[in-house]
Protein backbone atom coordinates (compact mmCIF):
# COMPACT_ATOMS: atom_id res chain seq x y z
CA UNK A 1 0.00 0.00 0.00
CA UNK A 2 1.34 3.77 -0.70
CA UNK A 3 -0.86 6.69 0.29
CA UNK A 4 -2.05 9.15 -2.91
CA UNK A 5 -0.18 12.05 -3.45
CA UNK A 6 -1.98 14.99 -3.43
CA UNK A 7 -4.71 13.21 -5.55
CA UNK A 8 -1.92 12.41 -8.45
CA UNK A 9 -2.10 8.94 -8.56
CA UNK A 10 -5.97 9.05 -9.09
CA UNK A 11 -6.60 10.40 -12.99
CA UNK A 12 -10.73 9.48 -13.14
CA UNK A 13 -13.07 9.40 -10.79
CA UNK A 14 -16.46 7.61 -11.44
CA UNK A 15 -19.60 8.76 -9.75
CA UNK A 16 -22.94 6.99 -8.77
CA UNK A 17 -25.59 9.85 -9.33
CA UNK A 18 -28.88 8.54 -7.32
CA UNK A 19 -28.27 7.40 -4.00
CA UNK A 20 -24.55 8.48 -3.82
CA UNK A 21 -23.83 11.97 -5.48
CA UNK A 22 -26.99 13.16 -5.31
CA UNK A 23 -29.35 13.70 -2.26
CA UNK A 24 -32.30 12.03 -1.75
CA UNK A 25 -33.70 15.09 -3.28
CA UNK A 26 -31.72 14.46 -6.40
CA UNK A 27 -30.17 17.91 -5.85
CA UNK A 28 -26.15 18.26 -5.75
CA UNK A 29 -24.98 19.45 -2.48
CA UNK A 30 -23.03 22.44 -2.75
CA UNK A 31 -20.32 21.12 -0.63
CA UNK A 32 -19.87 17.92 -3.09
CA UNK A 33 -20.05 20.39 -5.99
CA UNK A 34 -17.75 22.38 -4.80
CA UNK A 35 -14.87 18.65 -4.04
CA UNK A 36 -15.67 17.74 -8.02
CA UNK A 37 -14.45 21.20 -9.06
CA UNK A 38 -11.36 20.56 -6.85
CA UNK A 39 -10.86 16.99 -7.82
CA UNK A 40 -10.91 18.58 -11.53
CA UNK A 41 -8.47 21.40 -10.61
CA UNK A 42 -6.03 18.22 -9.45
CA UNK A 43 -5.97 17.26 -12.66
CA UNK A 44 -8.65 14.45 -11.85
CA UNK A 45 -11.38 13.31 -14.82
CA UNK A 46 -14.76 13.28 -12.91
CA UNK A 47 -17.29 11.24 -14.87
CA UNK A 48 -20.36 10.87 -13.73
CA UNK A 49 -22.07 7.01 -14.20
CA UNK A 50 -25.33 6.27 -14.25
CA UNK A 51 -28.28 3.99 -14.75
CA UNK A 52 -30.10 7.51 -16.22
CA UNK A 53 -30.47 7.81 -19.68
CA UNK A 54 -28.56 10.85 -20.92
CA UNK A 55 -32.09 13.17 -21.06
CA UNK A 56 -32.54 12.94 -17.42
CA UNK A 57 -29.29 13.72 -16.01
CA UNK A 58 -29.63 17.01 -13.42
CA UNK A 59 -28.89 19.71 -15.38
CA UNK A 60 -26.43 21.06 -12.44
CA UNK A 61 -24.67 17.81 -13.38
CA UNK A 62 -24.13 18.72 -17.07
CA UNK A 63 -23.48 22.28 -16.37
CA UNK A 64 -20.09 21.77 -14.54
CA UNK A 65 -17.46 22.90 -16.83
CA UNK A 66 -15.33 20.46 -15.40
CA UNK A 67 -17.08 17.33 -16.14
CA UNK A 68 -16.72 16.70 -19.95
CA UNK A 69 -18.32 12.78 -20.36
CA UNK A 70 -21.22 10.81 -18.84
CA UNK A 71 -21.37 7.36 -18.66
CA UNK A 72 -25.34 6.63 -18.74
CA UNK A 73 -28.04 3.81 -19.13
CA UNK A 74 -25.85 1.56 -17.14
CA UNK A 75 -22.82 1.94 -19.56
CA UNK A 76 -24.44 1.13 -22.40
CA UNK A 77 -23.59 4.60 -23.73
CA UNK A 78 -20.62 7.02 -23.07
CA UNK A 79 -21.29 10.50 -24.20
CA UNK A 80 -20.07 14.10 -24.29
CA UNK A 81 -21.88 16.55 -21.76
CA UNK A 82 -21.87 19.51 -23.10
CA UNK A 83 -23.15 17.68 -26.82
CA UNK A 84 -25.02 14.63 -26.02
CA UNK A 85 -22.47 13.56 -28.39
CA UNK A 86 -21.96 9.54 -28.03
CA UNK A 87 -18.39 8.34 -28.55
CA UNK A 88 -19.46 4.91 -27.23
CA UNK A 89 -23.03 2.94 -27.42
CA UNK A 90 -23.95 -0.38 -27.55
CA UNK A 91 -27.95 -1.57 -27.62
CA UNK A 92 -30.05 -4.84 -26.27
CA UNK A 93 -30.00 -7.71 -28.61
CA UNK A 94 -33.47 -8.05 -30.41
CA UNK A 95 -34.08 -11.16 -30.10
CA UNK A 96 -33.48 -10.61 -26.27
CA UNK A 97 -35.58 -7.70 -26.47
CA UNK A 98 -38.57 -10.01 -27.77
CA UNK A 99 -37.51 -12.47 -24.30
CA UNK A 100 -38.29 -9.36 -21.82
CA UNK A 101 -41.91 -8.54 -23.71
CA UNK A 102 -42.91 -12.79 -23.53
CA UNK A 103 -42.06 -12.40 -19.94
CA UNK A 104 -44.12 -9.07 -18.49
CA UNK A 105 -46.73 -10.38 -21.11
CA UNK A 106 -50.63 -10.25 -19.13
CA UNK A 107 -48.69 -9.10 -15.97
CA UNK A 108 -50.97 -6.12 -15.27
CA UNK A 109 -48.65 -5.31 -11.72
CA UNK A 110 -45.67 -4.57 -14.32
CA UNK A 111 -44.70 -1.85 -16.40
CA UNK A 112 -42.13 -1.45 -18.88
CA UNK A 113 -39.29 1.93 -19.07
CA UNK A 114 -36.95 2.07 -22.34
CA UNK A 115 -34.79 4.79 -23.01
CA UNK A 116 -33.98 4.84 -26.61
CA UNK A 117 -31.02 7.88 -27.77
CA UNK A 118 -30.73 9.02 -24.53
CA UNK A 119 -34.89 9.66 -23.79
CA UNK A 120 -36.35 8.01 -21.10
CA UNK A 121 -39.85 6.87 -22.19
CA UNK A 122 -42.95 4.60 -19.75
CA UNK A 123 -46.10 3.12 -20.05
CA UNK A 124 -48.83 6.27 -19.38
CA UNK A 125 -49.99 3.91 -16.72
CA UNK A 126 -46.68 4.20 -14.71
CA UNK A 127 -46.07 7.71 -15.73
CA UNK A 128 -49.29 9.03 -14.26
CA UNK A 129 -49.44 7.10 -11.22
CA UNK A 130 -45.48 5.64 -10.47
CA UNK A 131 -46.27 4.60 -6.45
CA UNK A 132 -48.53 2.31 -7.85
CA UNK A 133 -45.71 0.19 -9.47
CA UNK A 134 -42.31 1.45 -7.59
CA UNK A 135 -42.36 3.47 -4.68
CA UNK A 136 -43.71 6.76 -3.20
CA UNK A 137 -40.29 8.36 -3.35
CA UNK A 138 -39.98 7.71 -6.96
CA UNK A 139 -42.84 10.21 -7.86
CA UNK A 140 -41.00 13.38 -8.63
CA UNK A 141 -38.34 11.89 -10.72
CA UNK A 142 -40.34 9.37 -12.70
CA UNK A 143 -42.97 12.45 -13.79
CA UNK A 144 -39.85 14.71 -14.49
CA UNK A 145 -38.10 12.71 -16.74
CA UNK A 146 -40.24 9.92 -18.22
CA UNK A 147 -42.01 10.41 -21.67
CA UNK A 148 -45.35 8.76 -21.24
CA UNK A 149 -46.45 6.18 -23.80
CA UNK A 150 -49.96 4.44 -23.90
CA UNK A 151 -48.43 1.76 -26.27
CA UNK A 152 -45.14 1.00 -25.35
CA UNK A 153 -44.67 -2.71 -26.89
CA UNK A 154 -45.37 -0.89 -30.23
CA UNK A 155 -42.50 1.73 -29.36
CA UNK A 156 -40.21 -0.93 -28.82
CA UNK A 157 -40.69 -3.15 -31.58
CA UNK A 158 -40.62 -0.05 -33.83
CA UNK A 159 -37.18 1.04 -32.63
CA UNK A 160 -35.99 -2.70 -31.22
CA UNK A 161 -32.49 -1.85 -32.74
CA UNK A 162 -31.97 1.27 -31.11
CA UNK A 163 -32.81 0.27 -27.10
CA UNK A 164 -30.17 1.33 -24.89
CA UNK A 165 -31.73 -0.57 -22.32
CA UNK A 166 -35.36 -2.30 -21.17
CA UNK A 167 -36.13 -1.53 -17.40
CA UNK A 168 -38.90 -4.27 -15.73
CA UNK A 169 -41.25 -2.06 -13.23
CA UNK A 170 -42.90 -3.87 -10.22
CA UNK A 171 -43.14 -3.47 -6.58
CA UNK A 172 -43.93 -7.21 -5.64
CA UNK A 173 -40.17 -8.21 -4.95
CA UNK A 174 -40.99 -11.84 -5.07
CA UNK A 175 -42.49 -11.52 -8.53
CA UNK A 176 -39.67 -9.19 -9.45
CA UNK A 177 -37.25 -11.99 -8.62
CA UNK A 178 -38.59 -14.62 -10.41
CA UNK A 179 -38.54 -13.06 -13.13
CA UNK A 180 -35.10 -11.84 -13.11
CA UNK A 181 -34.33 -15.98 -12.51
CA UNK A 182 -36.27 -16.32 -15.48
CA UNK A 183 -34.56 -13.90 -17.57
CA UNK A 184 -30.82 -14.62 -16.43
CA UNK A 185 -31.41 -18.18 -17.23
CA UNK A 186 -32.39 -17.63 -21.07
CA UNK A 187 -30.54 -14.24 -21.82
CA UNK A 188 -26.86 -14.98 -21.76
CA UNK A 189 -26.43 -12.10 -24.41
CA UNK A 190 -27.50 -9.05 -21.83
CA UNK A 191 -26.09 -7.34 -18.70
CA UNK A 192 -29.18 -7.60 -16.43
CA UNK A 193 -28.69 -5.09 -13.26
CA UNK A 194 -30.32 -3.20 -10.89
CA UNK A 195 -30.10 0.20 -8.89
CA UNK A 196 -33.59 -0.09 -6.69
CA UNK A 197 -35.45 -3.14 -5.43
CA UNK A 198 -38.43 -2.35 -7.81
CA UNK A 199 -36.54 -2.71 -10.98
CA UNK A 200 -34.71 -5.04 -13.87
CA UNK A 201 -32.14 -2.71 -15.52
CA UNK A 202 -31.56 -4.32 -18.83
CA UNK A 203 -28.97 -3.53 -21.22
CA UNK A 204 -26.51 -4.60 -23.72
CA UNK A 205 -23.39 -7.30 -22.46
CA UNK A 206 -20.73 -5.05 -23.84
CA UNK A 207 -22.24 -2.33 -21.10
CA UNK A 208 -22.30 -2.32 -17.28
CA UNK A 209 -20.62 0.84 -15.48
CA UNK A 210 -16.83 -0.75 -15.47
CA UNK A 211 -16.72 -1.05 -19.56
CA UNK A 212 -18.42 2.50 -19.33
CA UNK A 213 -15.33 3.47 -17.09
CA UNK A 214 -13.15 1.05 -19.28
CA UNK A 215 -13.67 3.42 -22.09
CA UNK A 216 -12.92 6.51 -20.39
CA UNK A 217 -9.49 5.07 -19.31
CA UNK A 218 -8.75 4.74 -22.95
CA UNK A 219 -9.41 8.13 -23.65
CA UNK A 220 -7.21 9.14 -21.10
CA UNK A 221 -4.27 6.61 -21.15
CA UNK A 222 -5.31 5.43 -17.03
CA UNK A 223 -5.17 1.78 -15.85
CA UNK A 224 -7.84 0.76 -12.76
CA UNK A 225 -5.07 1.40 -10.35
CA UNK A 226 -5.64 4.86 -11.08
CA UNK A 227 -9.48 4.94 -11.13
CA UNK A 228 -11.28 5.56 -7.71
CA UNK A 229 -15.42 5.32 -7.93
CA UNK A 230 -18.41 5.86 -5.71
CA UNK A 231 -21.55 3.81 -5.85
CA UNK A 232 -24.40 2.36 -3.72
CA UNK A 233 -26.10 -0.55 -5.62
CA UNK A 234 -25.82 -3.94 -7.44
CA UNK A 235 -24.96 -1.72 -10.53
CA UNK A 236 -21.80 -0.18 -9.16
CA UNK A 237 -20.48 -3.16 -7.74
CA UNK A 238 -18.10 -4.42 -10.82
CA UNK A 239 -16.70 -1.09 -10.93
CA UNK A 240 -15.87 -0.69 -7.23
CA UNK A 241 -14.31 -4.03 -7.23
CA UNK A 242 -12.05 -2.79 -10.13
CA UNK A 243 -11.20 0.23 -9.16
CA UNK A 244 -7.74 0.75 -7.02
CA UNK A 245 -10.22 2.92 -4.89
CA UNK A 246 -13.93 1.71 -4.72
CA UNK A 247 -15.73 3.19 -2.52
CA UNK A 248 -19.48 2.58 -1.24
CA UNK A 249 -22.10 4.54 0.26
CA UNK A 250 -22.71 2.62 3.88
CA UNK A 251 -26.25 2.30 3.41
CA UNK A 252 -25.29 0.77 0.38
CA UNK A 253 -26.79 -2.87 -1.05
CA UNK A 254 -24.85 -6.20 -0.31
CA UNK A 255 -23.57 -6.51 -3.12
CA UNK A 256 -22.60 -3.12 -3.75
CA UNK A 257 -20.71 -2.58 -0.22
CA UNK A 258 -18.84 -6.07 -0.44
CA UNK A 259 -17.14 -5.26 -4.12
CA UNK A 260 -15.98 -1.94 -1.98
CA UNK A 261 -12.36 -1.19 -0.56
CA UNK A 262 -14.10 1.51 2.21
CA UNK A 263 -17.57 2.84 3.19
CA UNK A 264 -18.23 6.73 3.05
CA UNK A 265 -21.30 8.99 3.82
CA UNK A 266 -24.75 8.97 2.04
CA UNK A 267 -25.43 11.82 -0.54
CA UNK A 268 -27.35 13.79 2.23
CA UNK A 269 -23.92 13.88 4.19
CA UNK A 270 -21.50 14.88 1.45
CA UNK A 271 -19.82 11.38 1.68
CA UNK A 272 -18.40 11.78 -1.76
CA UNK A 273 -17.12 15.45 -0.88
CA UNK A 274 -15.33 13.67 2.25
CA UNK A 275 -13.60 10.86 -0.54
CA UNK A 276 -12.49 13.33 -2.61
CA UNK A 277 -10.84 15.41 0.39
CA UNK A 278 -9.10 12.24 1.09
CA UNK A 279 -8.08 11.77 -2.29
CA UNK A 280 -6.72 15.02 -2.67
CA UNK A 281 -4.99 15.50 0.80
CA UNK A 282 -3.49 12.10 0.30
CA UNK A 283 -5.24 10.42 3.44
CA UNK A 284 -6.59 7.86 1.75
CA UNK A 285 -4.80 4.76 0.77
CA UNK A 286 -4.56 2.74 -2.72
CA UNK A 287 -4.97 -0.88 -2.59
CA UNK A 288 -3.33 -3.31 -4.69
Amino acid sequence: MRASDSGRDIKLLALDLDGTTLRPDGTLGERTARAIYRAAAAGIEVVPATGRAFSTLPREIREMECIHYAITSNGAAVCRTKTGERVYSSTVDSAEVMRVLQEVKGRENVCLEVFIDGLAYGESRYVSDPARYSRESAVYYVQHTRIPVDDIKKLILENIDKLDAVDIVCRERQLLLQMEENLRRDMEGSYLTSSVPYLIEISSARSGKANGVEYIQKILGCTWRETAACGNADNDADMLRLAGLGAAVRDGTEKCIAAAKLLIGTGEEDGVADFIAGILSGALLQWD
